[in-house]
């Protein structure tokens, strides 16, 4: 049994799977760190929640009311991606056509993501034509939104930012979220600190250089909403994930590779044989299939394995495929 070389091996086939390029030569620590990073820029198909800004009510006014032959035509497709998006989202559909096309890359310079690592807002292309990339056709126009596991906040329309206008650094953009949704700043509110009251452009040069700002929105200090960058211009929050990842792997390697007494008895309290040598095998929590009764099981408070499951992984019983379930006190 070796957890860890599972664990290479699932990310890969994951990688490979979605179609997504990524340096092969990694190790499997940093593997993990860019493979939630494609879990964070991709977007999971699920029902969710729909909220529009008052911001982005009156943006898709000015769309319909475009009086510029050039643009007139564009804005309309665009008002109308808006919606194919909301209806999409709703019904948990796939919406990922819609976001830039570097999602199909895990490492060099198409991969780093600072809005979604800073604002922790994603952009969709604001268009109703698919192209032949399987993306639809890129557009003058951008819809800016946060999502969440149940909800997505769409937040503003906004022409699509030149390389000088710091468009993709438009601090308004986060005062819109305060705004409307005062509990999605509220986790990233900091106390005893003083936020900073910068330019677009102060921010964007900053975020070039993977620098984390605290920000001033109506007098509280936040920290970045998309968790922040690292100073190599990836995802703090990734990184932090895939380290809490190695962790488990390393806890449950132990684990296994000298089980406690504990550990036969709970596998026959849930119907396993273990009279003979048994193997264990690290899988994607979500290839199980599992009953809610299982979920909860593991993802109860004292399993051994809850915070394994929240990363998205189990460890399960080579033969049977079942959940290794153990209920027990963990060192510290």
């Amino acid at each position: 049994m070796d957890l860890t070389a599972d664990l290479d091996r699932i990310i890969r086939e994951q990688f490979d799977k979605s179609g997504v390029s990524y340096d092969q030569s990694l190790q499997v620590g940093d593997l993990a760190a860019i493979y939630f990073e494609m879990l964070n820029r991709r977007i999971y198909p699920r029902p969710r929640r729909v909220h529009f800004s008052k911001e982005l009510t009156e943006s898709l006014g000015r769309l319909t009311r475009e009086t510029d032959p050039n643009q007139k035509r564009k804005a309309a497709d665009a008002w109308s991606a808006v919606f194919k998006i909301r209806y999409l989202m709703v019904r948990g559909r796939n919406v990922n056509a819609f976001l830039h096309k570097g999602i199909e890359s895990a490492t060099g310079k198409r991969s780093r993501d600072g809005m979604l690592w800073d604002f922790g807002m994603h952009h969709f292309h604001l268009s109703t034509e698919l192209g032949d990339s399987g993306f639809v056709e890129r557009s003058d126009y951008l819809l800016f939104a946060v999502l969440t596991e149940e909800d997505a906040y769409f937040v503003d329309v906004r022409r699509h930012p030149t390389a000088d206008d710091f468009g993709w650094s438009r601090q308004e953009l986060l005062k819109i979220v305060q705004a409307n949704w005062r509990a999605l700043t509220e986790p990233t509110k900091l106390y005893g600190v003083q936020g900073d009251a910068w330019t677009d452009q102060e921010r964007a040069t900053l975020r070039k250089k993977n620098a984390n700002v605290v920000t001033d929105l109506d007098g509280q200090a936040v920290a970045p909403l998309g968790g922040g960058l690292t100073a190599a211009g990836s995802s703090i929050l990734c990184r932090r994930r895939a380290d809490e990842l190695m962790q488990e792997i390393e806890s449950h390697q132990e684990y296994f590779d000298t089980p406690p007494a504990e550990l036969r008895p709970a596998l026959q309290n849930r119907g396993m044989a273990t009279a003979g040598k048994m193997e264990f095998d690290l899988v994607l929590l979500g290839d199980l299939g599992l009953s809610k009764d299982d979920l909860d099981a593991l993802g109860g408070d004292h399993c051994f394995s809850k915070r394994l499951c929240e990363l998205g992984f189990a460890v399960v019983e080579r033969t049977t495929r079942c959940p290794i379930v153990v209920n027990c006190v963990r060192k510290e």
